[in-house]
């Protein structure tokens, strides 16, 4: 694979095993290049991680640690601010969220594949033309 963008549906599943987790590790180790994310990735991360301790997945100390293997495995973080308007752009012509339009607008920034297991991210990156290397999470 090319390079390739991680949303943060994909990159929890590279820490926390959960239906879809060797089709993350796979793609991330088929990558060519280093593997990316805009730089607030792991912040939406973080978020994910506490939504599952809240809901009972796992302790606030095993949050912590797949925060910080996150951290430390290698992951390209890319100033997503400059890609703004491209976000921007994306969002109110698809109809759907700024933040989930800067993985798209950074992959055709980087001609880049889009790395998801969120189907509508998946449909969104589609219409915009962007490959996309989807995580079935139901396996």
């Amino acid at each position: 694979m090319k390079g390739a963008i991680f949303d943060a549906s994909a990159l929890v599943k590279l820490v926390h095993a959960e239906p879809g987790t060797p089709a993350a590790v796979t793609a991330f180790g088929e990558c060519s290049s280093q593997p990316m994310a805009p730089d607030w990735a792991l912040l939406e991360c973080a978020q994910a991680l506490w939504r599952k301790t809240r809901a009972g997945d796992l302790t606030a100390e095993q949050a912590l640690r797949r925060h910080e293997a996150l951290e430390t495995i290698g992951l390209n973080l890319i100033e997503s601010a400059v890609h703004g308007g491209t976000a921007l752009s994306l969002a109110l012509a698809l109809r759907h969220p700024v933040y989930d339009c800067a993985y798209v607008a950074l992959a055709l920034a980087e001609d880049a594949a889009l790395v998801t297991a969120d189907a509508r991210q998946r449909e969104v990156a589609e219409a915009a033309g962007v490959d996309v290397v989807w995580i079935d999470s139901s396996r």
